[in-house]
């Protein structure tokens, strides 16, 4: 097995400190060659990123880290799809991430989470669609914000 040594790495400041990251070949062929250090090093490059997509459509749940998870497992079974002259594996990833949280809140629409009977005892009522719906759309809103130009955000 090849160290990671051996791939091909870029420097990216994060936070103000310089952050050693696989370029995304070497990702790829990492994630071929060795499975386990390939979607450890692919979390540590692009975990946070794919988190904060998924947390805009879910919130910070279990669904959520179960949409997560489902990325990068995701990300591993379908590595041989990625191509790098056609884009980078950041866009690839957030697109995945993006998918997988739309289709987790498409799923819990149709199946609503069922309250313990503990709990429907205690004559709360709990609107979970309109939750949803309410975070679907600002997630939506956000995205097509993120997508204007720093100055016509402010406005």
């Amino acid at each position: 097995m090849l160290s990671l040594a051996y791939y091909k790495v870029k420097n990216v400041f994060r936070n103000g400190n310089v952050v050693r990251q696989l370029e995304d070949k070497a990702l790829k062929s990492l994630l071929q060659a060795d499975p386990d250090k390939g979607i450890e090093q692919a979390i540590r490059q692009y975990g946070g990123l794919a988190k904060a997509v998924i947390v805009r459509f879910l919130g910070d749940s279990a669904d959520a880290e179960e949409c997560l998870a489902d990325t990068f497992a995701g990300l591993w079974r379908h590595i041989g799809e990625f191509d790098p002259e056609r884009g980078s594996l950041k866009s690839y990833l957030t697109v995945m991430a993006r998918n997988c949280a739309v289709s987790r809140l498409r799923s819990l629409r149709r199946h609503p989470p069922v309250i313990p009977p503990e709990e429907a005892e205690l004559g709360q009522k709990i609107d979970e669609s309109g939750n949803l719906e309410r975070r679907e759309n600002a997630a939506l809103l956000r995205e097509a914000l993120m997508e204007l130009e720093p100055s016509d955000r402010e406005r």
